[in-house]
C-alpha cells in the first residue's frame, strides 16, 4: 500500500510538471512570466527554502492551469451508496459512476475558452466566482487525494530548480 501511494505520488507529480513545461512551452509570454516571478521572489542563484513558495503566485496558477487542461487523472470513479436525486433523473443505489475530469475540465459551462492555456482562471477572484467542483484534479469531496496539500508545493519547487 505505502509503495503504491509513494509511486502514485511521484508519478503524478512527475507528469503535472511535464505538462507545465509543455504548455510554458507552448506559451512563450507564461513562460516568461514564470521566469520573472522565480528571478524576481527568489534569485537565480539562491537556494530555495518553503517560506519562498507563497511568493510564487503566477506559477502556481501555471500549474494548476495545466492541470485543468491536462488532468493526470482523465476520470473518477464513484460508488452510489444511495439514491441520488439530480432533479429530472435519479442515479439508482449500487450504481458505479464515472466523472470525467478531462470534459470537465474543458466545459464551456465552466470556463471561457477552454482550450486555451491561461492560468489567470485561477486569480482568487476567478476562482471565487466559479464552482467548486469544476475544476477537481485531486478530486473532491471527503475522499479527495490525500496530496493536494503537498503537491502544488513541492512542483513549484521542481520549477524553481528547473529554471
Amino acid at each position: 500500500m505505502f509503495m503504491q501511494a509513494l509511486f502514485q505520488a511521484t508519478d503524478t507529480s512527475g507528469l503535472t510538471l511535464a505538462h507545465t513545461f509543455t504548455l510554458l512551452g507552448m506559451n512563450p509570454e507564461a513562460q516568461e512570466k514564470v521566469y520573472q516571478e522565480v528571478k524576481q521572489s527568489i534569485g537565480l542563484d539562491s537556494p530555495i527554502c518553503y517560506t519562498d513558495l507563497p511568493y510564487l503566485k503566477y506559477t502556481e496558477r501555471a500549474i494548476f492551469e495545466a492541470m485543468r487542461l491536462l488532468p493526470v487523472t482523465p476520470a473518477i470513479e464513484r460508488y452510489a451508496s444511495t439514491d441520488i436525486d439530480l432533479g429530472n433523473k435519479t442515479i439508482p443505489a449500487g450504481t458505479n459512476v464515472l466523472v470525467s475530469v478531462f470534459n470537465l475540465h474543458r466545459s464551456e459551462a465552466y470556463w471561457k475558452n477552454p482550450l486555451e492555456y491561461n492560468p489567470d482562471r485561477f486569480l482568487p477572484e476567478e476562482v471565487s466566482e466559479r464552482d467548486p467542483y469544476a475544476f477537481i484534479p485531486f478530486s473532491g469531496g471527503p475522499r479527495n487525494c490525500i496530496g493536494m496539500f503537498v503537491c502544488s508545493k513541492r512542483q513549484l519547487f521542481l520549477i524553481w530548480y528547473n529554471f
